[in-house]
């Protein structure tokens, strides 16, 4: 990352240019090309607080990526011309650069953490698989990957000794760890169009009996998205390294979803996600082959 106060749009686009071209000749192995795709945010035109303007430059710097790479774009303002070698980026939606901003924010979260890479797509993964199983509607499915996405964006506010700390954590330290929804849902609720992903991440930790936090929801008060992020959000965790529990197997983890069904968990969602992915017995595998 590069600051650039007092530094004009159309300089700056200038600075990361040559940036950009510096990397492409210094470092010519002769072999591999190598080359740079740059992603440029100014303020206040792109956002006010500091974590605004980091997504607009990550949401900008995948959309330089995915318009053939080798190039810096600017998230409003001008444009570097364009070199002869680089096609004209196609026209992206809203949808694909909110999306763009979703993963920038779950990557920078999973990184604080050295227990978390990848959690954030890996619960994703679980949840698309759930909004399958029970037919959501595509704007539905939408919503929940970016809110998937951005579950625990929260963490970003947490302090790097407590989410890194082997062993249990302190009354105390658990009280700021279950500040990360809110938190969450307040960065959610600065970008207009996330705005119907609050829920969702706002409410991934109520439990099914009404013992969860932040709000002490119950069953169906809890929305659809937040009772299915639960379920993926808890099963990741499981079988992922954890710097506070032990990792369990598939199976096991499994077994411990179905443990927690009508008291944690949706209970019809669970039987959907089991459903899924369950591995039949031998004998069951061998009589369906006959």
């Amino acid at each position: 990352a590069i600051l650039l106060p007092q530094t004009t749009v159309d300089a700056a686009l200038q600075v990361t240019e040559r940036v950009r071209l510096k990397i492409a000749e210094g470092l010519d192995t002769g072999t591999v090309p190598v080359t740079a795709s740059i992603g440029l945010a100014s303020w206040p035109d792109d956002g006010i607080s500091h974590t605004d303007i980091i997504a607009a430059a990550d949401a900008t710097l995948y959309q330089a990526k995915r318009s053939g790479g080798n190039q810096s774009l600017c998230a409003s303002g001008s444009q570097p011309p364009m070199h002869p070698e680089q096609p004209a980026a196609e026209e992206e939606s809203i949808d694909s650069n909110v999306l763009g901003i979703a993963r920038a924010l779950s990557e920078t979260a999973d990184a604080r953490c050295y227990f978390t890479h990848n959690h954030a797509r890996n619960v994703t993964d679980y949840s698309l698989a759930l909004a399958k199983a029970i037919n959501m509607d595509a704007a539905g499915t939408g919503r929940l990957e970016i809110s998937a996405l951005l579950h625990d964006v929260g963490k970003m506010s947490i302090s790097d000794a407590i989410l890194n700390k082997r062993g249990n954590l302190t009354a105390e330290e658990w009280e700021t760890i279950k500040t990360h929804p809110k938190l969450g849902a307040d960065i959610a609720r600065r970008i207009p169009q996330l705005s119907g992903c609050v829920d969702g991440i706002l409410h991934h930790h109520e439990w099914w009996d009404g013992t969860g936090y932040p709000d002490g929801l119950k069953g169906e008060e809890i929305t659809l998205d937040a009772r299915i992020l639960a379920i993926a959000d808890a099963f990741a965790a499981m079988i992922s390294e954890r710097s506070y529990t032990e990792t369990l197997t598939r199976e096991r983890a499994l077994e411990e979803i179905k443990r927690c069904a009508g008291k944690q968990f949706d209970p019809h969602l669970v039987e959907k996600f089991v459903n899924i992915h369950e591995v039949p017995a031998a004998g069951a595998r061998k009589k369906a082959r006959r």
